[in-house]
């Protein structure tokens, strides 16, 4: 990996070309993907700065854990399996080269601030995120006498978060592919606020271009 990063989570899959053209549902986007959790046992013994697993992603989206890399620790290897074991993708296309399913390793780093972590399921988020939420935002945003929290980003800031630094997007998308995805939500800004204000039962996510929803 070019340069050091500091992300919550970073994935990696060996032999996969960075400029390599994917189409829609050619890589596994999380439905559900619980953190490792830090049983009462341990609350005060020390925790690794990062867990790294290897997966098996099959290609209808179930998961097989693999291993812990690194580490031999039972109670360790015993918390990694127990949250792997819940994850969830959607169904996807592998390569050809593994038409089942793909290993992948994924590293959890426990050593940023609070403000910097990111969900591992970050987009499962944003798709319960409803109109009015954003209309609100808005609302707040365009409110001169409001202060605005810069620790609390918009709903379309996320997006571009997500669209950008998203694990597996980046291991599966080039970084031109991921800056168009980011340029589509961003031409596309006022449409998506003119349809929200429009309907506000609505969710965010359906108003978003096509080619950014199926990201998401």
């Amino acid at each position: 990996m070019p340069g050091k990063m500091i992300v919550c989570i970073f994935v990696m899959v060996a032999g996969l070309l960075a400029n390599q053209v994917m189409a829609a549902n050619s890589w596994p986007v999380p439905l559900h993907m619980p953190d490792f959790e830090r049983p009462q046992s341990l609350r005060d013994a020390p925790w690794p700065a990062q867990i790294s697993v290897r997966i098996l992603v099959r290609r209808d989206g179930s998961v097989q854990f693999v291993e812990v890399v690194e580490g031999t620790d039972p109670e360790f290897i015993a918390i990694a399996r127990k949250a792997v074991e819940q994850w969830r993708f959607q169904s996807w296309t592998p390569p050809a080269s593994s038409p089942e399913g793909e290993v992948i390793r994924v590293t959890v780093n426990y050593g940023e601030t609070e403000g910097q972590r990111q969900s591992l399921a970050h987009n499962v988020k944003l798709k319960k995120v409803l109109c009015h939420q954003l209309n609100e935002q808005v609302r707040k945003r365009n409110a001169w006498w409001l202060p605005r929290r810069s620790s609390d980003p918009s709903v379309f800031e996320q997006t571009e978060r997500y669209l950008s630094h998203d694990p597996m997007i980046r291991t599966y998308l080039s970084d031109a592919q991921r800056q168009d995805l980011v340029v589509a939500l961003l031409e596309a800004r006022a449409d998506i606020i003119a349809r929200c204000k429009s309907n506000p039962a609505s969710r965010y996510v359906d108003q978003l271009p096509e080619k950014v929803r199926e990201a998401i």
